[in-house]
């Protein structure tokens, strides 16, 4: 029972929060609402209200529960199982990002400056608290870079990981700061792609630098 509240409550307590918006800002919802912006800011999808209401806090518990499903189903080694409490941090920097999008567009549907500045805010946390989390993870199919050199050696996990999660976070941090000042889709693309991007290059760099060399001998 411990377990399972570390591991479910605080996606849990999101999606109450999304509920509870819905039961607030629900009713003044124009009858379809933006679910898809471009790199400018430009609505390019639109959904009924009705369904959008319940498609992120939806989405939030479905990825919990596939998420959870597969770690268990996975071999013990590829299970995470030393680091299961973890969870719950990485499903609430989920949550966050999904109830940004949530109550952004709920409050402003039009995908005006209020909406921005919720998707760079709650953008900003998700990569402050999933970054904190990624470099403690333990080698699984399902969370992380799952590159070649990554899954093949421990040592380059681990690395590669703890590099990409304090530079999410470092990105969080200035996308933090940037939402204050001029929240921009192109700001919130860029915080999430290269921290990913460095670390996939960095996995790289550790395989040919450190480990080709004794595949060699």
């Amino acid at each position: 029972m411990k377990l399972f509240l570390k591991e479910f409550l605080p996606g849990l307590v999101v999606i109450a929060t999304m509920v509870a918006g819905n039961l607030i800002y629900g009713g003044g919802l124009p009858a379809e609402v933006p679910v898809h912006f471009n790199l400018a800011g430009e609505a390019d999808r639109f959904e009924s209200a009705a369904t959008f209401i319940w498609l992120l806090p939806a989405a939030l518990l479905g990825s919990m529960i596939v998420i959870s499903v597969l770690l268990r189903v996975s071999p013990r080694q590829w299970s995470m199982p030393n680091s299961r409490p973890l969870l719950g941090q990485i499903y609430l920097a989920i949550g966050v990002l999904l109830a940004g999008i949530h109550f952004g567009t709920l409050i402003d549907p039009t995908g005006g400056e209020t909406f921005r500045f919720a998707l760079a805010l709650s953008g900003a946390l998700f990569l402050i608290i999933f970054g904190n989390v990624i470099g403690k993870s333990e080698k699984n199919f399902f969370i992380g870079l799952r590159l070649p050199w990554t899954i093949a050696s421990d040592n380059n996990w681990s690395a590669t990981h703890r590099l990409t999660g304090m530079l999410m976070v470092l990105a969080g941090l200035l996308m933090a700061a940037a939402a204050f000042v001029s929240p921009s889709m192109e700001v919130f693309a860029a915080g999430l792609v290269v921290p990913i991007l460095i670390g996939c290059i960095y996995s790289f760099v550790y395989y040919w630098t450190r480990e080709r060399a004794q595949e060699l001998d």
